[in-house]
């Protein structure tokens, strides 16, 4: 099987797609080693790239000949490169794209996770049911991630009892000033905030301009909970704001106790390989891709060595796949989304919140 993978090794994102290929080519020589099948991985840089992304799907499907594609991983070049791998028929396994639909659109595509409005709603339900929002502001980047985000949580705000929409904000994130879009939140009365962000500099930013107002509105949201950079870039602002992030449960654990031993082993195998004392940033998202090397793996053996796309859709389906890390995954031909949303649970960001990879769970999370 050769597995094509394309992630952003040029840009701000270049130590998590690093950290993320670490942990995939863990996965490949484990898989190869113990469970007698052959993986070839092929890996590209997309550069966050709509344009880069679609050159690089016409040449992994012309002169490397991938079987299957993981990625990419972002919704820009994700979505531009999409049509083409779809054309081509090729299966197709995604995770960090949490685009609305698309597996209902491409029959080959599949994902580790849930798409947006299923986080969304969780969103919600977190804010209403931990919280006791009722008035809940949206505020989202402007970007091809924040703008479907956005458009998840008012469904969500829509369709959930006992909340309304306050407000929906959309930021620009090459402007750091939020004060204004605050003063909207502020205006509209809103008691709970669902926030959907990269991550880093753009969270730390919105963190900043509510701690400025003295908002301490609860703050909930898809904030790109792998960097690690939010709290350092927010300052002593964090200590203001409360600021819940979703994420899974594998990265999380509980306060004054320890990380999952499976999941650490896998933390200080990806810091060997990549050679550094700590992670640049957490690793959930390694963690999915070190999966997603397992389910290939498992699809490859249950098709007998077979890669066209019916047999590996056929392999897919026929029951859980469960990986070294304990994580399951179940597919059908009606539902895709392969990892069940009541798997997400949200890590508390907050100052001495973070621990080399690790999150400490928000209090009241799913899984505590």
């Amino acid at each position: 099987m050769v597995l094509g993978w394309s992630g952003p090794f040029s840009g701000p994102l270049q130590s998590l797609a690093e950290t993320n290929q670490a942990a995939i080519e863990m996965a490949v020589d484990q898989v190869n080693e113990d469970d007698g099948v052959d993986i070839k991985l092929v890996v590209k840089d997309d550069a966050l790239s709509a344009e880069k992304a679609v050159t690089q799907a016409k040449q992994f499907i012309s002169e490397d000949k991938i079987d299957v594609m993981m990625g990419p991983a972002v919704n820009t070049p994700f979505l531009a490169a999409q049509p083409i791998y779809h054309n081509a028929g090729l299966v197709q396994l995604l995770v960090g794209t949490a685009a609305t639909g698309i597996t209902d659109e491409y029959p080959n595509t599949w994902r580790l996770f849930f798409d947006g409005d299923a986080e969304a709603r969780l969103i919600v339900e977190r804010l209403r049911d931990h919280y006791g929002s009722t008035k809940i502001a949206i505020l989202a980047e402007n970007t091809g991630s924040g703008l479907p985000g956005a458009d998840s949580l008012e469904k969500a705000i829509n369709e959930t009892d006992g909340v309304s929409l306050a407000t929906k904000q959309l930021f620009a994130t090459d402007k750091p000033d939020l004060g204004g879009y605050v003063d909207e939140i502020v205006k509209s009365g809103a008691d709970g905030i669902a926030l959907w962000s990269v991550g880093g500099a753009n969270t730390a930013n919105v963190v900043k301009a509510l701690a400025a107002a003295g908002v301490t509105t609860p703050v909930v949201g898809d904030i790109g909970a792998v960097f690690k950079a939010t709290p350092e870039l927010a300052g002593d602002a964090l200590g203001q704001v409360t600021l819940d992030a979703a994420t899974f449960n594998t990265e999380l654990y509980a306060e004054g106790a320890e990380p999952d031993p499976k999941a650490v082993a896998l933390r200080d195998e990806v810091k060997s390989r990549l050679n550094v004392d700590e992670l640049p940033d957490a690793f959930h998202l390694a963690l999915m891709y070190y999966n997603a090397v397992h389910v290939f793996k498992e699809a490859l053996k249950r098709s007998d060595g077979k890669t066209d796309p019916d047999a590996l859709r056929a392999a897919l389906v026929e029951g859980d796949i469960m990986t070294p890390l304990g994580d399951v995954y179940t597919f059908s031909e009606d539902d895709r989304n392969g990892y069940a949303p009541e798997n997400l649970s949200f890590a508390s960001i907050a100052p001495g919140s973070y621990n080399d990879g690790f999150w400490v769970r928000a209090e009241g999370a799913p899984g505590e």
